[in-house]
């Protein structure tokens, strides 16, 4: 049996060192010619991970975009008001959005804020009286057949409290109506409780005239 000169050994062990110091000075090109030159295998040459890759990437996928409706996240804003009435007492601003021809009938949307700094009843009202009523250009009336206002709906009339510099959505539906190009009046009937007397008013808001989107 051969024991292994100790020159040899010192020599293999100088290789390796020199080996790993090209390495790290002159990148995988020196690294070949090393092993050539030394005939020692040369450890693999792993490149240090990035610091955007130890921190972590953000995505390139883009935020959902909103959809048509009422400004949360990922929903686009309300629609602008394409006339806007207040009431005599000032205590209610009246936004209307649209009206436009439906399988259903004419259906109205509006945005209501109550502009004090208190809360108050208030009642939309259908077929109740003041009614919501809607005028044709032939000078044909039709009552509003359902009414929603925030979460509630009814066909007579929808009550809801409408808080304090809040917009709250409303929407009529005045059913069986010919073809018109526009109607020539849109009367909004409700009622609300008096701050100051604690009595139920009746009101109306006139829009006129209102396009009608096909």
């Amino acid at each position: 049996m051969t024991t292994p000169e100790p020159g040899k050994t010192s020599f293999n062990l100088r290789g390796a060192v020199i080996l790993v110091l090209v390495g790290m000075v002159g990148g995988t090109g020196l690294t070949l010619w090393g092993v050539k030159k030394f005939g020692t295998p040369a450890a693999p040459v792993v490149n240090a991970p990035s610091p955007e890759a130890r921190m972590g990437t953000a995505s390139p996928r883009v935020a959902p975009q909103g959809e048509p409706g009422t400004g949360v996240p990922g929903v686009l804003p309300q629609a602008k008001a394409v006339a806007t009435q207040v009431s005599n007492n000032n205590q209610f601003r009246f936004a209307l959005q649209s009206c436009r021809t439906t399988e259903s009938g004419v259906f109205c949307e509006l945005m209501i804020t109550n502009l004090t700094d208190k809360d108050i009843n208030f009642v939309l009202n259908g077929g109740n009286n003041p009614r919501s009523l809607a005028y044709t250009d032939k000078g044909l009336e039709f009552s509003a057949s359902n009414v929603v206002l925030g979460s509630r709906s009814g066909s007579f009339y929808a009550e809801q409290t409408l808080v304090s510099q809040v917009p709250t959505p409303m929407t009529l539906l005045f059913r069986q109506m010919p073809q018109t190009p526009q109607l020539t009046l849109l009367k909004i009937g409700y009622r609300y409780r008096s701050l100051e007397t604690g009595q139920w008013m009746d009101e109306t808001v006139e829009f006129r005239p209102v396009p009608l989107i096909l």
